[in-house]
């Protein structure tokens, strides 16, 4: 009868579910994969419908900047509450995000880039932020405990 309540645990720990976290190296793999993709599709509207329009660039100079006021207000707030400080750096965030978006579509509307430009650029927009968004909001293995996710 040993063996009986041996083999019934054994079988309750094969049953039980297990959660496994994703390992930071894989994490970073993924995201420098996507991260690619999205310069391509940057690349591509720089390059595919009027060569040597660089215009869709300048979304880059928004991608350094959106999360600057995230990382001043991180590191300036001792705790991991939300206040004013924290709050105003995500609406300055969410107004670098939102002009990278309206960049693009102004440029094409004035006639500086064709749509297809913008298209691209849009693209590879949503596939960027989205990586930023997906890294930000994953939980830290360090047990930092954020309202707004692990980096927020």
């Amino acid at each position: 009868l040993p063996n009986t309540t041996q083999y019934i645990y054994c079988r309750s720990l094969v049953i039980a579910p297990t959660t496994t976290k994703i390992p930071t190296p894989t994490v970073l793999i993924i995201c420098a994969f996507l991260t690619v993709l999205g310069m391509t599709f940057l690349i591509l509207a720089c390059a595919l419908p009027t060569p040597k329009i660089f215009y869709p660039f300048f979304v880059l100079l928004f991608y350094v900047l959106s999360v600057l006021p995230v990382f001043i207000s991180k590191r300036t707030t001792p705790s991991n509450e939300t206040n004013p400080k924290s709050e105003f750096a995500l609406f300055l965030t969410a107004g670098m995000v939102l002009s990278a978006f309206a960049l693009p579509i102004v440029l094409a509307h004035s006639a500086v880039i064709s749509w297809t430009a913008c298209t691209l650029t849009l693209i590879g927009n949503v596939i960027n932020y989205s990586t930023m968004f997906g890294y930000a909001m994953r939980d830290g293995s360090d047990g930092f405990d954020a309202p707004y996710g692990g980096m927020f």
